[in-house]
């Protein structure tokens, strides 16, 4: 703990999250992270605030219906939905990225941004899903005659949802520009200890540093996907120069930052998290020998796993497939051609538990995504006794958690695939492994606090 640590009551700080879109926003990779983040910092006692695009209905100093946050009472309106667990949502797969046309879609393959049409959210527009004219600082019913005015009373409007409050800093989450300019003072109203700026855009991080200043509070960036970051860009290169420390889930991403001009002090890399306990509580399901977990798209490259697997059709195997999505028509056709579609199965969009139970069943997860920022679902199946089997790609991060372990294995190719498979099948079948429990909810929270307190201490009192 820093000498700093007695300004905060038992430990606690409070932690302004400055993002314009959050899993109530888009379903990705990167959101669920966040969720995943704001919760747990909640439950280990901390005071969380997201800065972010207004996502429920109403608009003011309390969103419509909801109980206002002096009362003391932390609990929403009957009408705004409770933030989504991001282990009750199917597999996902690349993280959304740049502007919305690029972005990754939900597993159904409908974009979450589209999804909702009861969400209130505005298209550039101004108007609502629904049709209706949403609340913004320009609709007729808000102050037009005093900009500022308006603006002050739209960053009031807020809700708590979970014990975590939301604070909106505009309506529309896309509008990039407003965001930029109005995030300071929502952050300097948030009264935060600590500022957590959360860089799908850079000018995020930019603008989060500004309120900084305004809240006299350390800035930690988060860097998820900077693929489409361009270091010719003034906004990336202040995102990576101004914050006191970058937080980066792999290596791969490290590398990249440190392309676009980083500076390696500065880095840390911090992954994705998994729940031990929770993976010792279920039951193991027996359904298949391998399994493999992704988002159902051209990037899921699931036909090198079943050119792999077609190699061994006089071996005794079985497959689960977990994961949904557009191109699963396409895979299931490809195991029909290649005349091993009675041995796999396609299990569709399953919730954490169930595939917890599936890993935890299986012999042996295979990862042939071409792209993958962190493998989370690989490395949920290794930390339940899986074999983990990858096969390289450049733009993938997968083998990280494979390279120096007796119980993993990388190939570049389907022969070499169906190499590992027969290899993994000399190996005794584990429902846990404990060496993974470095990447439990708790430790990596607590990389998360360090990093924290660490600023603060960096920081000082002025």
């Amino acid at each position: 703990m820093g000498f700093l640590s007695g300004l905060f009551i038992d430990g606690s700080m409070r932690i302004a999250v400055v993002s314009p879109e959050t899993i109530h926003h888009r379903d990705a990779d990167d959101t669920r992270r966040l969720q995943r983040l704001i919760r747990g910092l909640t439950d280990r006692g901390h005071e969380v605030t997201v800065c972010c695009g207004r996502w429920w209905e109403g608009a003011g100093p309390v969103a419509d219906g909801a109980e206002q946050i002096a009362t003391g009472t932390n609990e929403a309106a009957p009408d705004v939905a409770p933030a989504a667990d991001p282990d009750d949502l199917p597999p996902a797969g690349t993280p959304a990225a740049g502007e919305a046309s690029e972005r990754a879609p939900d597993e159904t393959g409908v974009a979450a941004a589209d999804q909702d049409p009861d969400s209130g959210d505005s298209d550039s527009s101004g108007r609502g899903r629904d049709g209706r004219d949403s609340p913004d600082r320009d609709s007729p019913d808000r102050n037009t005659a005093d900009p500022e005015a308006a603006r002050e009373e739209e960053i009031s409007s807020t809700v708590t949802v979970d014990d975590v409050t939301y604070r909106a800093v505009i309506a529309d989450a896309n509008d990039q520009r407003a965001f930029s300019t109005w995030a300071p003072l929502a952050i300097r109203k948030s009264k935060p200890d600590v500022i957590h700026a959360v860089a799908t855009r850079p000018s995020t991080v930019v603008a989060s540093r500004v309120g900084a200043t305004l809240a006299r509070a350390p800035v930690l960036a988060e860097w998820y996907d900077p693929s489409l970051a361009s270091a010719s860009d003034w906004s990336t290169r202040q995102a990576l120069s101004r914050p006191g420390r970058i937080v980066t889930p792999s290596r791969l991403t490290r590398r990249q930052l440190l392309e676009l001009g980083a500076t390696d002090a500065k880095l840390q890399v911090i992954p994705n998290a998994i729940d031990m306990e929770q993976i010792e509580s279920v039951d193991p399901d027996d359904d298949g020998d391998v399994v493999y977990a992704r988002r159902l798209d051209e990037d899921a490259n699931l036909e090198s796993l079943f050119l792999g697997l077609a190699e061994l059709r006089d071996r005794g195997w079985s497959a689960t497939i977990v994961g949904d999505g557009p191109a699963r028509e396409e895979y299931e056709q490809q195991a029909k051609d290649l005349r091993i579609d009675d041995r796999v199965t396609f299990a569709g969009a399953c919730d954490r538990e169930e595939r917890v139970a599936i890993y935890r069943g299986a012999h042996a997860f295979a990862q042939t995504a071409r792209r993958c920022v962190f493998a989370t679902e690989l490395l949920w199946a290794l930390a339940c006794g899986c074999v983990g089997i990858v096969e390289y790609h450049a733009d993938s991060s997968a083998h990280e958690l494979v390279e120096g372990r007796e119980r993993g294995f990388r190939t570049t190719n389907p022969r070499e695939t169906a190499q590992a498979i027969r290899d993994a099948g000399n190996l005794e079948q584990r429902t846990l492994d404990e060496s993974f429990a470095s990447f439990d909810e708790e430790a990596v929270l607590e990389q998360y606090e360090s990093c924290y307190e660490t600023l603060r201490d960096e920081w000082g009192f002025f």
